[in-house]
């Protein structure tokens, strides 16, 4: 079966937004998704209390951070807590920085912006500050659902 890209960054997003929510609720936290899959304020609710993003992609290697469009910049800062699912390159699959959950607190992450190759402007979270912690690890059976829908196939 043939998936085109849009497709596949929909299911990249929902897979990553299941592996986080199952870990919230392995960590005691009560967490609900949002209905809604345009929902411009929240992906998830913890706790009834707060709201949070995620974001699932593969880090950027050469630059070593993770990234995201410039149209999300402001959900991206606007929630209580952002996460990002990372899926490890498919060409290099034990990257340092693939297959893990990091938690950026939205207020405090430092950023630039950049343009890929396909032109597209992004911005770029270093992992090496304060505001980002990597707090989990995926198990295998995570990582290969991630990558099994993933397309880039760069590698370091």
């Amino acid at each position: 079966m043939k998936i085109d890209h849009d497709a596949r960054i929909g299911i990249l997003g929902t897979v990553g937004e299941k592996i986080c929510a199952a870990f919230l609720s392995r960590k005691g936290h009560v967490v609900n998704l949002s209905l809604d899959p345009f929902d411009r304020r929240k992906d998830l609710m913890i706790d009834n209390k707060f709201t949070a993003e995620v974001k699932t992609e593969q880090p950027y290697i050469m630059k070593n951070c993770l990234s995201f469009r410039l149209a999300q910049l402001r959900k991206c800062q606007e929630v209580d807590v952002l996460f990002f699912v990372t899926i490890p390159p498919k060409l290099n699959e034990n990257y340092r920085h693939g297959g893990k959950i990091f938690m950026v607190q939205p207020k405090k992450f430092n950023y630039f912006e950049y343009e890929t190759k396909q032109r597209i402007k992004m911005y770029g979270i270093p992992f090496e500050q304060d505001a980002v912690q990597e707090i989990y690890t995926l198990t295998a059976d995570e990582r290969r659902e991630l990558v099994k829908y993933s397309e880039s196939a760069y590698s370091a």
